[in-house]
């Protein structure tokens, strides 16, 4: 996967953004092997193009804070627990800062 997740309204602001969240290939094995847990919104974290771009509406943010509850709550990897509490920091700046999360592969 190796995407990065953006504080930014748009591509051209996420790569200058300073306020990001990686996700290694490692890490995307892991969330992989615990979809079930986060079945069926998993596809949002799990279906990124790792050459490509998405830029998360409002609602995609409170599901990808849903799902960073769901990991943290039921996964065991100290490496996911980290990647969801970080996540959801990050979700939680977007929407103080009235901003998007924008997902950027390689």
């Amino acid at each position: 996967m190796a995407v990065n997740f953006y504080v930014a309204n748009n591509v051209k602001e996420a790569f200058i953004s300073k306020l990001y969240v990686p996700v290694d290939d490692e890490l995307e094995v892991l969330i992989y092997k615990n979809k079930h847990i986060i079945s069926p919104e998993a596809d949002l974290l799990l279906n990124l193009d790792p050459y490509g771009d998405k830029v998360f509406s409002i609602s995609e943010i409170d599901l990808l804070m849903d799902i960073s509850n769901l990991l943290y709550e039921r996964v065991s990897e100290s490496e996911v627990k980290k990647f969801a509490k970080d996540l959801f920091s990050l979700c939680e700046t977007a929407k103080k800062q009235k901003k998007l999360i924008v997902a950027l592969g390689d």
